[in-house]
């Protein structure tokens, strides 16, 4: 979608606006048995529309082109019940891992991912909510964790089996390509600045 053309457009600044004073209301075809005529379309009315059609395609980040209709539909969040491996709009809400996902390209990695993806999160579950997985050593799939190793291969926390200890948030490949480690960091406090390691490990 792109703003109307036609002939006898004017500017932003010479386009009609809504009227000071009043009362909104519905339209109508109007009914010729009763007198009553149908109503006419302001201008201002029709710019309203567009510009709030406009306002949410060039909120999301996209660019108005006259070729596309499905930009309004591109600046919400789909639902999917499981993340999709092709592009369907930028943003989604994948309900077997309730949060938002949003289309990126992260190292060799392009896809869904969460804006979150990687990010040390306190629980307040016994278990790994949908969108969480445990920070204990454990060794997963690549293939099931595509975004969450691209992440961490970028961030440079990529070393290698002999490097890999716990208590740091370094991965390491297990089979390259086919599984990783993921970090271990049981046993260990947070420490947001400073230069006092943690040598309990």
């Amino acid at each position: 979608m792109d703003r109307i053309i036609a002939p006898y457009t004017v500017t932003a600044g010479a386009a009609d606006v809504a009227p000071a004073t009043g009362t909104p209301g519905y339209a109508t075809d109007g009914n010729p048995a009763t007198n009553t005529p149908a109503t006419l379309w302001p201008s201002y009315q029709y710019n309203a529309i567009q510009e709030e059609i406009m306002a949410a395609i060039i909120g999301s980040g996209q660019t108005p082109d006259r070729t596309k209709n499905n930009l309004l539909m591109s600046a919400f969040p789909l639902v999917v019940p499981t993340t999709p491996t092709l592009k369907l709009t930028n943003t989604i809400f994948v309900e077997d891992k309730q949060c938002f996902m949003v289309w990126i390209t992260v190292g060799a990695y392009t896809g869904y991912m969460s804006p979150e993806c990687g990010m040390w999160m306190d629980g307040w579950t016994p278990n790994p909510l949908p969108f969480q997985v445990n920070a204990i050593g454990t060794t997963v799939n690549n293939a099931d964790y595509p975004a969450l190793y691209a992440r961490y291969v970028a961030s440079g926390l990529l070393v290698s089996s002999g490097s890999w200890v716990p208590g740091t948030l370094n991965i390491c490949d297990v089979v390259a390509g086919t599984t990783f480690k993921l970090p271990d960091l049981r046993n260990m406090h947070k420490r947001m600045t400073g230069t006092n390691a943690d040598t309990a490990n």
